[in-house]
């Protein structure tokens, strides 16, 4: 789903980036155990996460995909320096990746977007 313009603002502020970057990143750091050389983050936006990402984890490949083109050329320009990074457009409930792709997957802010009834739509991003 595309967003709204009420919600593209709450997603594309300062403060949302603050929260990202103070509360939300370090919990995440919290919950994983052990390296995560290749991380994907669903629903990627204007690529505030991708530094935050970068910055905690140091992946040697990260992944950025959001459905919406005009943000993924926001997060490409914004992602700039960050030599392990790429960003692509596409569905997260459809991700175009084989298993065991990636060792961690992060969403900021989408799942509630996706109709998910089961693990189906995301199990090519699963963890062994």
């Amino acid at each position: 789903m595309i967003m709204n313009s009420i919600e593209y603002w709450a997603m594309n502020n300062p403060i949302r980036g603050l929260i990202q970057k103070r509360l939300e990143a370090p919990r995440l750091k919290h919950l994983c155990k052990g390296q995560a050389d290749t991380i994907l983050e669903i629903g990627c936006g204007q690529g505030q996460g991708a530094r935050i990402i970068c910055d905690l984890f140091n992946p040697q490949e990260y992944v950025g995909i959001d459905l919406d083109p005009k943000m993924v050329e926001r997060a490409k320009k914004r992602g700039r320096g960050l030599n392990n990074a790429r960003f692509l457009q596409g569905d997260a409930a459809q991700l175009p990746f084989m298993d065991s792709t990636f060792d961690l997957v992060i969403d900021f802010g989408i799942i509630h977007h996706q109709a998910v009834t089961g693990p189906q739509p995301f199990r090519q991003a699963r963890y062994p």
